[in-house]
């Protein structure tokens, strides 16, 4: 009787589950309030097991059809409680059952908060360049750092993104060149299958290279955003173009003597633009609103680099080692302007050398790692070298972790190189 017990406990706060374990135990209870005899027993035992797997039968029954107590909330409850989960574990919740769907109506409402940001490294795709166009749409392999796990991430099917990867993305944008013409460029919100929008061609001089998209405010409300573009000129001139969504039109803005960095790598902070020339050695800035081009200051000699901005400072990742050699240490630095902002510096502050067990299992048998490709947001950074291994850096601890092993072959994915913050607007265009 102690398992009846048990679940007569367990469900007497529901009256109605309360109401139906009293019926059905009720007269099996009285009838073994005597000393029953062996005979009895067996009965009274196989009687026992028959009703509590008929009791178990119908609870499983009844939760299936039973109101969700979630649902029952105040709608200012329910937002309450959504407003801090994770956008990841949002999709998650709201495809559990046909009710929660109906919490979807409560997205668009001006009473619920954004959720906490979540962020997706997209960071292999072992179909975009496989018969990509044979095998339907793209899946994306993506790390999730809050829940420390791989996700596979499928793209809309009508999205740009299907066919061609990104050319440069920022927290919920992505830029890719129209199918159909080499110099008309796509956006949209990537994973959205929503139309993008189209932007008309950029000014033709030499070879344009999109380098950045900067979204203006919160885009998922206003909608606009700007996109920089490069190309040489004659006499190793680099000439640069702006698109403003608002005026939607190209516009030519500044001239420099200069080579950037390949691929080029940018980072956004204060309404201007920070990236590595090469020629010479040097961190550039171009202003957005006087579009003029700057040298900083010289670039950490190094063999590769990667350059972010996090928390209003501009940070720059650099592997360091012998010339045409392996890496001997992965060093971040903060640009420090000063007081007078007129002497800035580089300022370390981490290094991962071969001291570090990361550091040796980041390079791994390869004693040859001469570069590394990075891609980064909200202050977190992920490190990919030839080994297919990844690391992931939070500036925010200054700390290093080898993120676990992806569920690829290792000679199976392709380098995608980008990164999200899933928003609003992906669960409501599901």
């Amino acid at each position: 009787m102690v398992e009846i017990g048990t679940l007569l406990f367990r469900y007497s706060a529901n009256k109605t589950i309360h109401r139906l374990v009293e019926k059905q135990f009720s007269k099996l209870i009285s009838d073994s309030t005597g000393q029953p005899s062996v005979g009895d027993q067996g009965r009274q035992k196989k009687e026992l097991t028959d009703v509590a797997n008929e009791l178990i039968t119908t609870l499983a029954d009844y939760q299936k059809t039973a109101p969700s107590p979630f649902l029952a909330l105040p709608i200012h409850i329910q937002e309450s409680i959504l407003s801090r989960v994770p956008v990841m574990y949002l999709i998650r919740f709201l495809n559990v059952s046909k009710d929660f769907r109906s919490l979807f109506s409560l997205l668009p409402s001006p009473t619920f908060p954004p959720p906490p940001p979540d962020i997706f490294f997209l960071l292999f795709s072992p179909y975009l360049y496989k018969n990509s166009f044979r095998m339907g749409s793209p899946k994306l392999l993506s790390f999730h750092p809050s829940s420390s796990r791989w996700i596979e991430l499928p793209i809309p099917s009508n999205s740009p993104l299907c066919h061609s990867r990104p050319l440069v993305t920022s927290s919920s944008l992505a830029v890719t060149k129209f199918p159909h013409d080499k110099t008309l460029l796509v956006t949209g919100h990537m994973f959205s299958p929503l139309p993008p929008n189209k932007t008309p061609p950029m000014i033709s001089i030499g070879n344009p290279s999109v380098v950045a998209v900067i979204p203006d405010g919160d885009v998922t409300l206003s909608g606009h955003f700007k996109i920089v573009a490069t190309s040489y000129m004659e006499a190793g001139m680099l000439c640069s173009q702006v698109y403003d969504s608002r005026r939607r039109e190209w516009v030519l803005h500044g001239i420099i003597n200069c080579c950037l960095e390949l691929p080029h790598k940018a980072a956004v902070l204060n309404n201007s633009l920070y990236m590595r020339s090469c020629r010479p050695d040097q961190l550039l800035q171009f202003d957005l609103t006087s579009g003029t081009w700057n040298y900083v200051l010289p670039i950490p000699e190094c063999l590769c680099t990667h350059i972010f901005s996090y928390d209003q400072n501009v940070y720059l990742v650099v592997g360091q080692g012998r010339r045409n050699r392996s890496l001997l240490s992965i060093r971040v630095f903060m640009l420090d302007w000063m007081e007078n902002r007129e002497s800035p510096k580089w300022r370390e502050i981490s290094v991962l050398s071969e001291k570090d067990g990361a550091f040796v299992e980041f390079r791994g048998n390869n004693y040859v790692m001469s570069y590394f490709d990075a891609v980064d947001r909200n202050g977190l950074v992920c490190l990919f070298n030839q080994c297919k291994t990844v690391l992931l850096f939070d500036v925010r601890n200054k700390s290093w972790v080898l993120v676990p092993p992806h569920p690829l072959p290792c000679d199976y994915p392709f380098w995608y190189g980008h990164a999200i913050e899933m928003g609003l607007e992906v669960l409501r265009s599901n």
